[in-house]
């Protein structure tokens, strides 16, 4: 089954190729981009990216876009100073929200390697330890640290010795979890029977 992600992707790259973006762009590009940014994984994270995630090598791919072509990458307050005065020169901003550890370790280093700028918006209950769900950050470190997942909802252990594995196994939890299948309770005594508090996901 073709994942909607894959779609959106062959998509992309089908409209890229036949020059669609760029006629779009010319036509409805409207003064600027912001990106609005969660999470940035490694280029060797194997789980699958749920939408909150954004690689560190695309990231870098669209610094490097939007430096080649000349497009001002500005901060936010830049971007509503130049919507506010009319400004007809088209820019670009990037946001993160959440205040990730990952906007540190992964995003800072690029934005510095390409001299460019970006702005946080930070999240007293992610640093507190107080945001109420966190399950598929919960779900991402159980699937990770184990290698024989056992659930109620299903008859016979998930395995996940092997990345193959263990994406298959995410998968199966994350739409279990997702559309509700899997209930809260039970959910919250899965992380607690292989000791995965939210606390520790959020740490």
């Amino acid at each position: 089954m073709v994942s909607k992600h894959t779609i959106m992707r062959l998509f992309g790259e089908a409209a890229n190729a036949s020059r669609l973006t760029s006629l779009v762009e010319r036509r409805y590009g409207g003064a600027g981009t912001i990106f609005m940014l969660h999470s940035i994984v490694s280029d060797d994270d194997y789980l699958p990216k749920e939408n909150i995630h954004t690689s560190a090598g695309f990231l870098e791919a669209m610094i490097r876009h939007y430096q080649r072509t000349g497009t001002p990458i500005v901060s936010l307050s830049e971007a509503m100073q130049r919507m506010a005065t009319g400004s007809d020169r088209r820019f670009v901003s990037f946001i993160f929200d959440d205040s990730s550890r990952d906007n540190l370790t992964l995003a800072l280093p690029l934005f510095k390697k390409h001299n460019v700028t970006y702005s946080i918006f930070i999240s007293n209950a992610f640093l507190d330890r107080t945001y109420p769900e966190y399950w598929w950050g919960q779900l991402r470190h159980l699937v990770t640290d184990q290698a024989l997942i056992e659930t109620e909802m299903f008859a016979k252990p998930l395995p996940a010795a092997t990345q193959r594995e263990k994406i298959a196994t995410y998968l199966t939890l994350q739409k279990a979890m997702d559309s509700g299948r899997m209930a809260e309770a039970e959910r919250n005594a899965l992380f607690d029977r292989y000791h995965m508090p939210i606390t520790e996901a959020l740490d």
